[in-house]
């Protein structure tokens, strides 16, 4: 294998792991709503069933149906916050 071939193989190679990690997750925003939101979730069972599987921002960033994505991921950050305090 000439020293470009090898060189193009390892490039595309962490090209490839590059592209497969896992995005990382935003700083969580200020919202006003954020404590209604946190009740609603939690009636409503969202928050339930993205606890059971402890999902991160890559998953839960498209399961926001009734608000923003970053309110949803700040809502959860805000739950697994309190719940740490305990």
């Amino acid at each position: 294998m000439s020293k470009i071939s090898r060189f193009l193989f390892i490039f595309e190679f962490y090209s490839f792991i590059d592209s497969q990690m896992i995005a990382q997750a935003p700083q969580i925003e200020k919202y006003d709503n954020i404590i209604p939101l946190l009740v609603k979730f939690q009636m409503n069972g969202t928050l339930q069933k993205i606890e059971d599987e402890y999902l991160y921002w890559d998953r839960i960033k498209n399961k926001a149906k009734d608000c923003q994505p970053l309110e949803l991921w700040s809502a959860i950050k805000l739950d697994r916050y309190l719940k740490s305090k305990k």
